[in-house]
């Protein structure tokens, strides 16, 4: 009798770590793959942001990192090439650190519009009450390229506007960027918050053309696992 339990107990053991296996292995399959997106320095047309084209891009990096499943990773340029590289060196970098796609971004426009008013308000006790305001409209216009490393060829073609009013009585608003820091933060500034609205605006899009990509898996890389 006991050697009749002794098998059932053994039967039922090896039934039961088969099945933690089989759903392991499933489980395993069924991992989403996390595309990897390469995002280089943006390229400044307006003259102005040259020694804001990196952080500029760790922006992206940030949001992207922070509202999509995509792996983002900066890509920083060789010393002689900067910024301001064409599309097939940008896929070329691409390949090189082994993306699927790589976002070449470009700074259209980041302005800043001000205008000074003033008011006279009521009469009290023979004393007329009155002040000034200044205010700013600051707008960013962003445009991004996405290409695949697979293909070599253009995923998607963005262009974003973001835009930010801020007015302040006797005195005057902060319009300047600011310092940009590599840890995702814009300035507390009509400029900073249009330039966040224009990344947070690229990056929605970036993430929506996820279907879109293709893995990259480079030949003989015997580290890359079947799709």
């Amino acid at each position: 009798m006991r050697k009749i339990y002794g098998l059932v107990i053994l039967s039922l053991a090896t039934a039961l770590g088969g099945a933690a296996q089989t759903s392991h292995s499933s489980g395993l399959a069924t991992l989403k793959y996390q595309y990897k997106v390469g995002v280089l320095p943006f390229v400044d047309t307006t003259g102005n942001l040259e020694d804001k084209t990196t952080a500029i891009a760790r922006l992206l990096q940030s949001e992207l990192t922070h509202s999509s499943d995509l792996e983002v990773r900066f890509i920083k340029p060789g010393d002689d090439t900067g910024s301001d590289i064409d599309s097939d060196a940008a896929v070329k970098l691409a390949r090189d650190h082994k993306n699927d796609v790589i976002v070449l971004a470009t700074i259209l426009s980041a302005q800043v519009e001000e205008s000074d008013h003033s008011a006279q308000g009521p009469s009290i006790f023979g004393q007329t009450l009155g002040g000034s305001s200044h205010s700013a409209k600051a707008t960013v216009e962003l445009q991004a390229d996405l290409y695949s490393s697979v293909t070599g060829k253009k995923l998607d073609s963005i262009r974003v506007t973001g835009e930010e009013k801020a007015s302040k009585i006797s005195g005057n608003v902060d319009t300047s960027l600011g310092e940009l820091g590599s840890d995702g933060q814009a300035p507390d500034s009509p400029l900073g918050k249009a330039m966040q609205k224009a990344i947070h605006g690229v990056a929605t899009r970036i993430a929506a053309d996820e279907p879109k990509m293709l893995r990259y898996q480079p030949s003989g890389d015997a580290n890359s696992p079947a799709p």
